[in-house]
């Protein structure tokens, strides 16, 4: 009785200690007047919105020498209108299919910067014949070398 006691008050202990780590947010901010936020972890992916100095952002992951941001909310972001249907009051539309590819610019042939799923609400702010410029979903995230940012929370 007292080795599973032990054993759970362990299996707790470790769990809350993973789970508060899971749970830190650590921010940064843009140490250079422009620095582009780029698709994937490579010089070679598309720019798909940029920081100006001293901007805030939220790393959620590294790779290498990039780190993993939430994008920031003047980020644009498009869908194309066939897998969108707009609600009542045409300020918000439902995806009406899944896996929907969420794209940097109004073109098929741009990079793709993420999926929303079926059932997903997203925000439009304009609308053209093939494609809404949406505000970006927070899953929808860019990358950033490390070099161009200050860690505010000092970790890595």
């Amino acid at each position: 009785m007292l080795k599973r006691l032990i054993s759970f008050t362990a299996l707790f202990f470790i769990s809350t200690v993973l789970f508060a780590q899971a749970e830190k947010v650590v921010l940064g901010e843009a140490k250079e007047d422009i620095v582009n936020v780029r698709s994937g972890a490579n010089i070679n992916f598309d720019v798909i919105s940029q920081l100006e100095k001293g901007e805030a952002v939220e790393i959620i992951g590294e790779q290498y020498d990039w780190y993993k941001i939430i994008l920031p909310k003047s980020t644009t972001c498009y869908v194309s209108t066939q897998f969108l249907v707009l609600l009542a009051d045409n300020e918000l539309a439902e995806v009406i299919t899944d896996k929907v590819n969420v794209r940097s610019r109004a073109n098929l042939n741009c990079a793709i910067l993420g999926q929303l799923n079926l059932g997903s609400v997203v925000k439009i702010k304009s609308r053209s014949s093939e494609f809404f410029e949406i505000d970006c979903p927070e899953e929808i995230t860019g990358w950033v070398s490390k070099s161009l940012i200050e860690n505010t929370n000092g970790a890595s």
